[in-house]
């Protein structure tokens, strides 16, 4: 079974239990033969709730499968909406550091809602056969304000590209608040708010 966590902040390591039912017929049928067609189907990937934003440099988690050997396994993502920069796997972990490079179109939200995250996976690659572990990609913009801009509330941006002497107007009561995963670079930045 493949269990994926994260580190730190990210969440902690999940599992998910499989139980299996043997039903016994009557009149001494006993149990039944044994499955001739192959080996066994591999376990279902479970997640913990695992999520990534774009524009993030370094997105660290751990994959883990217990009563698997991954002593000399490798990890790669199956698209390009991770990159793997490092991993270090042992005999049941793999760790790894990501990047989310941002590739969805830019749409204006300012938060992405749950069903805007995009599915990709990390591929676990042993002697034994693969294993793989889902990770949700959320879509974020980048910002790129110039002169004067309004601009209100939480917004998560994958990055932020200030051209210089550029305002911000903070409108209403709430305040600005920028959550940016990637780079930003603010050259000269004017912020008018009552």
């Amino acid at each position: 079974m493949l269990d994926v966590g994260s580190l730190g902040s990210l969440g902690s390591l999940g599992s998910l239990g499989v139980a299996s039912l043997v039903v016994l017929g009557c009149g001494g049928g006993g149990p039944p033969p044994p499955n001739d067609a192959g080996p066994p189907p591999p376990d279902p990937a479970s997640v913990q709730n695992i999520a990534a934003y774009e524009g993030q440099a370094a997105f660290v988690t751990v994959l883990e499968s217990p009563g698997d050997d991954w002593t000399s396994a490798s990890v790669a993502a199956s698209s390009p909406g991770l990159e793997v920069l490092s991993q270090a796997c042992n005999a049941s972990l793999c760790g790894v550091v990501a990047r989310v490079p941002d590739l969805a179109r830019n749409t204006g939200q300012t938060i992405p809602a749950p069903i805007d995250a995009m599915r990709h996976f990390l591929v676990v690659t042993a002697p034994a056969g693969q294993s793989q572990g889902l990770i949700q990609v959320f879509p974020t913009d980048s910002l790129s304000p110039t002169g004067e801009t309004n601009a209100s509330g939480a917004y998560f941006a994958a990055s932020v590209s200030a051209t210089p002497g550029s305002i911000l107007h903070a409108m209403g009561t709430e305040p600005m608040r920028w959550v940016v995963f990637g780079d930003a670079t603010l050259d000269t930045l004017d912020l008018a708010a009552s």
